[in-house]
């Protein structure tokens, strides 16, 4: 007999014993008297052993039942206990989860929101891998994948959770023409014949802050560097008409039916997180 369907009829026997008759039973299992004492039946058989003494006044356990019925019990209470841990386990945010997100966004958006959850939920444990690349969710064991622009075609779930501005930006004390180098991330097109490129946001910054050029940025990557004055908004010097389209922001995951709490509730922080920047964002850029 199959554990599954073994299991099954333990729980009909637990039952019948509790309620004292086939008809009881049969009536709050919603099963008909025939098939439920088919089913008792098949499970005698299949043990080899006669677990009760049927009459047609009563049932009586055979001490071999007694015993048996016991372990029925324990098996319902052990299922009970299995379906309140995973009821408590999705009603409480813990757990182990890998996130991924692109280097523009760790500093302003992910790393304070990683930092406020894993302090605010001690049993939660966040696993960060920071990549600009679009990293396969399955290979890599991620639960959630943060990432701006144009997204892949792919089975995965996405959310737009945002959207993000890019301008031009310079050294507050460099002057600005078309003689200055353009720093140029990996995936950014650029015509101009001076160029510097570099790989990183944290490298395209850096430039910039020395001077080196200008540089297309995300306005929330280089919010601290305005706020301080360290760096301008320009227009483009060779282009000053530019225009730049935003960027949207998006919330992958793999979970097709049941998304776990932990994994709504860190979509949602970030979230959150990001509309609040973008408002103090409209605010300074207005």
């Amino acid at each position: 007999m199959e554990n599954k369907l073994l299991s099954f009829r333990m729980q009909l026997f637990a039952s019948v014993i509790r309620a004292g008759s086939f008809t009881v039973a049969a009536d709050q299992l919603n099963l008909t008297k025939s098939g439920l004492s088919q089913h008792i039946t098949a499970l005698e058989q299949e043990l080899g052993v006669q677990l009760m003494h049927r009459t047609t006044r009563k049932l009586t356990l055979s001490h071999a039942g007694e015993r048996f019925f016991q372990r029925c019990v324990e098996l319902e209470n052990l299922l009970r206990i299995a379906v309140d841990e995973l009821n408590e386990t999705q009603s409480t945010i813990c757990g182990g989860l890998t996130l991924t997100a692109p280097e523009g966004l760790v500093r302003p958006i992910i790393s304070p929101v990683v930092i406020q959850l894993m302090a605010k939920h001690p049993e939660l444990t966040i696993d960060l891998i920071v990549s600009d690349k679009q990293l396969d969710l399955i290979q890599g064991n991620i639960d959630v994948a943060i990432r701006a622009g144009k997204l892949v075609d792919s089975s995965s779930k996405a959310r737009k959770i945002g959207e993000v501005s890019e301008y031009w930006y310079v050294n507050k004390n460099i002057i600005c023409n078309e003689s200055l180098a353009e720093i140029v991330l990996p995936w950014q097109n650029s015509s101009s014949e001076k160029q510097l490129k570099v790989s990183t946001f944290p490298a395209a910054i850096e430039f910039v802050i020395q001077g080196a050029g200008i540089a297309l940025l995300p306005d929330i990557a280089v919010l601290d560097f305005i706020d301080n004055g360290t760096l301008i908004r320009i227009d483009h010097p060779g282009n000053p008409g530019l225009k730049q389209d935003k960027i949207p922001v998006y919330a992958i995951h793999n979970y097709q039916n049941h998304t776990p709490r932990n994994v709504q509730y860190v979509i949602a922080a970030i979230e959150e997180a990001l509309k609040k920047l973008c408002t103090k964002l409209d605010i300074v850029n207005s």
